[in-house]
C-alpha cells in the first residue's frame, strides 16, 4: 500500500475544490444563457440603428445639398433610431424571463474579482478615449489603386473651387477619366462640401493635412501621383500673398519629391519668376505656372488683332453643356 503524503492531500483537496465551486459552475452555465441573450431574435431592434446612415444615402442619391438639410437629416435620423432602439430594449426587458437572472448572475460576480474588474475597466476607458477623440475623420492614408492613375489637388479648397475643377475635370465630354483625384487641406470640410465629395465618392477622395508636412505627402502618395496641381483663391484681397503661399507650396513638395509634375494657379506675372529658382523645377517635364491675369490680358490683346478668337479659345478650353 502507498503511502500519500500529506502534501499530496492537500493538492487533491485544492483541485477538486476548484472543479466544484460554485461561481465556476455558474459561469460554465451562464454561458449558454449569455449566448442565446445576445443572439436571439429579440435583439431585431437594433436594426434601427441603420437609420442613422440615412443621410450619407441621400447624399449619395444627390438629393441632400444645402448644409441645413443635412443637418435636420441627421438630427431626425439619429433621433428615430434612438427613440426605436430604446423603446425595443424596454420591450425586451419588460418581456424577458431570463433578464432577471442574468442581473442575478451578476451580483453574484461581483463578489469574485469584481473590484479587478472595476479597475481595470477604470484604466482602460480614459486610454480608449484618448485613442477615439485624437483620431481624425480625414487622417487615412490613400490606397492606390493597380493601374489607376491619381493626382493630388491642393490650395485654396472650398465649396465653389472644388465644385468648378470637377465639373470640368469630370465632364462628360472628356470620355471616361480613370483618374483618382485625391485633395489635401489642412481644414476640415464642412457638410456642403463633404456632401459633394460622397456624390463623387468613386473617383473623389479627401485627407486633411499639410503639403508643408512630408508626413501628409507620404499619406497622399505623392511619390506615384501623376501630377499635383495647386489651385489659387481668385478673389482674395492681397494676390502677392496668395502666390507666395502657393510658391512655399511647390518648395514643399518639390523637396520632397523632385520629379513629380506640377501645375500651379499664378495670380500675378511677376511671380512666375520666383519659380525659376527652384532647383527641381523644370519646364521640360510639365511643370508649369497657369497666371489667370496673363491669361485674361493675352485673350483681350489677341481679340483685338482677331475679333472671337476669345471665345473661340475660351470654349477649347473649358468644358459646358447646356443641353440637358
Amino acid at each position: 500500500m502507498d503511502i500519500v503524503s500529506k502534501q499530496d492531500i492537500i493538492s487533491l483537496r485544492r483541485k477538486n475544490s476548484i472543479l466544484f465551486e460554485t461561481p465556476w459552475c455558474l459561469v460554465i452555465g451562464s454561458a449558454h444563457t449569455g449566448s442565446l441573450f445576445f443572439f436571439n431574435a429579440g435583439l431585431r431592434f437594433l436594426r434601427a440603428l441603420r437609420l442613422i446612415q440615412f443621410s450619407e444615402i441621400l447624399q449619395f442619391l444627390n438629393i441632400l445639398k444645402t448644409s441645413n438639410s443635412i443637418k435636420l437629416v441627421n438630427l431626425c435620423s439619429i433621433f428615430i433610431s434612438t427613440w426605436l432602439t430604446a423603446a425595443g430594449f424596454i420591450h425586451l426587458a419588460m418581456f424577458a424571463s431570463y433578464v432577471p437572472e442574468i442581473i442575478e448572475l451578476i451580483g453574484n460576480r461581483k463578489k469574485y474579482g469584481g473590484s479587478y474588474s472595476a479597475a481595470m475597466f477604470a484604466r482602460y476607458v480614459p486610454e480608449i478615449a484618448a485613442l477615439i477623440l485624437n483620431r481624425k475623420k480625414y487622417g487615412g492614408t490613400f490606397n492606390s489603386t493597380r493601374g489607376r492613375k491619381h493626382i493630388v489637388v491642393c490650395g485654396h479648397i472650398t465649396l465653389e473651387s472644388v465644385s468648378n475643377f470637377l465639373k470640368d475635370f469630370l465632364h462628360k465630354d472628356r470620355d471616361d477619366v480613370n483618374v483618382e483625384i485625391v485633395f489635401l487641406h489642412n481644414i476640415s470640410p464642412n457638410l456642403e462640401l463633404e456632401a459633394l465629395f460622397k456624390r463623387h465618392f468613386t473617383q473623389v477622395e479627401f485627407y486633411q493635412g499639410s503639403v508643408l508636412n512630408p508626413h501628409d505627402l507620404a499619406r497622399v502618395k505623392i511619390e506615384s501621383a501623376d501630377a499635383c496641381l495647386i489651385l489659387a483663391n481668385k478673389y482674395c484681397a492681397d494676390p502677392d500673398a496668395e502666390d507666395a503661399s502657393n510658391i512655399m507650396r511647390v518648395i514643399s513638395i518639390k523637396n520632397y519629391h523632385p520629379k513629380i509634375r506640377i501645375i500651379t494657379q499664378m495670380l500675378q506675372y511677376h511671380n512666375k519668376a520666383h519659380l525659376l529658382n527652384i532647383p527641381s523645377w523644370n519646364w521640360k517635364e510639365g511643370d508649369d505656372a497657369i497666371c489667370l491675369a496673363e491669361l485674361k490680358l493675352g485673350f483681350i490683346a489677341q481679340s483685338c488683332l482677331a475679333p472671337g478668337l476669345s471665345t473661340m479659345l475660351a470654349n477649347l478650353f473649358s468644358m459646358r453643356s447646356f443641353i440637358k
